[in-house]
């Protein structure tokens, strides 16, 4: 059975239409187009919603200027397989810089490999992770 990352229930709904935008992909939506949830201390995982309804899974920011950052428009939550699986897209992607004459490549590159917010930076034997925001971390 996956596991679930968060069993939160927090749901974010929109104040602005961009659903459109999010179905094609963009990964990014600002504090003025959310309707402030209330009280919420930390990042965690919540459903983002529009009239329409529930539509996507994104990470809230409850402290900066970039409130969603768009996980999935899938109807299931996101689960530890979830992320495995785009872990293991971003390192076979970069087979081609992984050789024996370089020791060092952005293994994540956030947004770009459908890692909102990740980066992550190989020299030689050591990783360096980069969270912009506490959401991603």
């Amino acid at each position: 059975m996956q596991k679930v990352l968060s069993m939160s229930k927090l749901k974010i709904k929109l104040s602005k239409s961009l659903r459109k935008t999010i179905m094609r992909g963009h990964p990014w939506v600002y504090k003025e187009a959310i309707l402030q949830p209330g009280m919420v201390e930390r990042a965690q995982l919540c459903e983002v919603a529009d009239p329409k309804g529930e539509f996507a899974w994104a990470i809230f920011d409850p402290h900066g200027p970039l409130s969603l950052r768009i996980l999935s428009t899938a109807k299931a939550a996101p689960t530890n397989i979830f992320f495995e699986k785009r872990f293991v897209r971003a390192f076979n992607i970069r087979n081609s810089v992984r050789a024996e004459h370089t020791n060092s490549y952005r293994l994540f590159n956030g947004e770009g490999d459908l890692l909102p917010g990740l980066v992550c930076d190989i020299y030689g034997p050591v990783a360096v992770l980069q969270f912009d925001g506490q959401g991603p971390s």
